[in-house]
């Protein structure tokens, strides 16, 4: 997945591209015939039913980062003041909920509440994958919506009954989570269904609206969220709650895409045909054929393929599951040791996630450093959103099309563009652990959040360096990564902010500090990456030349 001039300019809803169609060409010889392919389940979606299913995906999930938002604030403020009253007792004084002993049991409670919530994820987001691609993407997307709104209710639960519930009761909510996956299983079928219904040209500005709605909907929560706070914390918390149930409903209401997954047209040899290759179609059986190599290697299409099959003993399940295991293990062995540069990618990125998920502290940061209220911290969450907005939307779509225009290879630009990003991440994060101000604070989130597209160009880049047939075992190493990342961070960023309060108030940003090094590290890693070995590097699986690498 490359992101180029053509792929942004390409309608989003348009109806009329060539693309959208699958072409069967009666003229063609045997051999083209044979590699035409199209999965049993597989036909053309109607322009009425994309324009449909992008909408609700696309309202989805602006409501989803309302409700977020609208419950994430509340939530931290009625933690605080019940852990207020459990130490100090029920007639407290609100300036003590700033003392050390309550700030360090909030961030505790808190790092260890965002790891609780990753292990579903981490254990389930596999297995919810295999079923997404059998009985489809609706039902688990739904069923991961209905987890992450029921651990948001329990966890309202146990903050309106504090003298039922101790504070660290709410670490128990994250077992919902194993009910659908929770939000790494919801994010991913949210990118699946618009990886079905969209085109190879059509994906990745497809892709660039998913981030812009993201960013779009915390830019539009977190000022309602100062006006809910300003009618109570409980206020705001339950409409939070509302938006939750309705993005729930929304989920289960999506129609279902995997029937219209795109049709991928392969090589006699099993290689793409173009060079080119699908990030979120695994290829699919040859017509006529009813088991393959291919089908071994991608579970989705040998579950498409198995429709029509009777079911297997229920002995030959386990034996079959330790072999996909094996073999994932094998290929994540072939592409990311044996091919170093794509490994060095993939730490590159890991740790770039991992020096992120500072951001969350943030709020409990900039409460304990600047005297902020619980309000006007979640009032920073909108920089970050509109900073990353302005950058989605204007400035890497502009500066793409610039370096286009100087015939600077795709390649290329997506690695200069990480190595910029990668620089930005950093700085912005170590100038937030130092700032002494709110405006330093504030420009500190802006210069981070310029760096935003790192996480977009490492993967489209890593893309254009796999081939086909290994894409699905990347994408599922770069989730567990990722998942990986932020469950050691919660714990982590938390220590550091508790040994900063023992330290003293200069030491407070001590998790921003230390995320901004480990952002530096991912920014050496990408930055010692020379143009000259990615330009002209073929497929890790196939050893083909990247046609693109010349420029056009």
């Amino acid at each position: 997945m490359t992101i180029g001039t053509d792929s942004e300019r390409a309608p989003l809803l348009g109806p009329g591209n060539e693309n959208h169609r699958i072409d069967f060409d009666t003229s063609t010889s045997e051999s083209d015939t044979a590699s035409t392919v199209l999965p049993p389940a597989t036909r053309p979606i109607s322009p009425a039913k994309r324009i449909l299913v992008l909408v609700l995906s696309f309202t989805l999930l602006i409501t989803l980062a309302i409700g977020g938002s609208l419950l994430d604030v509340p939530i931290a403020e009625i933690q605080e003041g019940n852990i207020c009253r459990h130490i100090h007792g029920p007639d407290f004084d609100p300036g003590k909920c700033k003392d050390k002993d309550v700030q360090s049991e909030l961030s505790l409670i808190r790092g260890w509440d965002t790891t609780f919530t990753l292990v579903p994820s981490l254990l389930t987001s596999v297995p919810y994958g295999a079923v997404a691609d059998r009985y489809g993407r609706t039902l688990v997307l739904g069923l991961s919506l209905l987890g992450v709104t029921l651990k948001a209710a329990s966890d309202a639960l146990v903050c309106a009954m504090p003298h039922v519930f101790q504070p660290r009761t709410i670490w128990l909510g994250s077992l919902f989570q194993f009910l659908g996956g929770g939000g790494t299983v919801s994010s991913a079928m949210i990118y699946t269904i618009v990886a079905d219904i969209s085109t190879e040209e059509q994906r990745v500005s497809t892709f660039f609206y998913i981030g812009a709605s993201l960013m779009g909907g915390a830019l539009i929560a977190n000022p309602i969220v100062y006006i809910a706070m300003k009618r109570g914390a409980w206020f705001a918390a339950i409409t939070g709650l509302t938006c939750l149930f309705v993005s729930t409903a929304i989920g289960f209401l999506t129609p279902e895409t995997l029937d219209n997954a795109a049709a991928v047209k392969i090589s006699p040899a099993d290689h793409p045909a173009n060079g080119s290759s699908q990030a979120d179609d695994a290829p699919p059986l040859r017509t006529g054929d009813t088991t393959s190599p291919s089908s071994a290697n991608h579970p989705s299409s040998a579950q498409h393929n198995s429709t029509s099959q009777p079911p297997r003993p229920l002995n030959t399940i386990l034996p079959r599951a330790v072999a996909a295991l094996t073999h994932t293990a094998h290929s994540a062995r072939f592409l990311f040791w044996d091919h170093k540069l794509v490994g060095l990618l993939l730490i590159s990125l890991t740790l770039e996630i991992f020096g992120r998920s500072s951001f969350l502290q943030l709020m409990q940061y900039a409460t304990k450093r600047y005297g902020m209220s619980y309000s006007e911290a979640g009032l920073l969450q909108s920089v970050t959103a509109f900073t990353t907005l302005v950058l989605l939307l204007v400035i890497l779509p502009g500066t793409s099309r610039l370096l286009h225009t100087l015939r600077v290879s795709e390649r290329e630009k997506e690695l200069r563009l990480a190595q910029v990003s990668a620089v930005l991440s950093a700085a912005g994060t170590i100038l937030q652990g130092l700032a002494e101000t709110k405006t330093l604070l504030v420009a500190g989130i802006v210069v981070a959040g310029m760096g935003g597209g790192y996480t977009f160009m490492i993967r489209s880049l890593m893309t254009s360096l796999v081939g086909g047939h290994e894409i699905g075992v990347m994408y599922t190493s770069i989730a567990f990564v990722d998942t990986f990342a932020v469950l050691t961070a919660g714990p982590m960023f938390a220590g550091l902010f508790n040994i900063g309060l023992v330290w003293g108030d200069a030491w407070v940003g001590l998790p921003f500090t230390v995320a901004g090094w480990v952002l530096v590290a991912a920014a050496v890693l990408v930055r010692v990456i020379r143009s000259s070995m990615v330009v002209g590097v073929g497929k890790v699986d196939d050893g083909e030349s990247d046609e693109g690498a010349s420029g056009d």
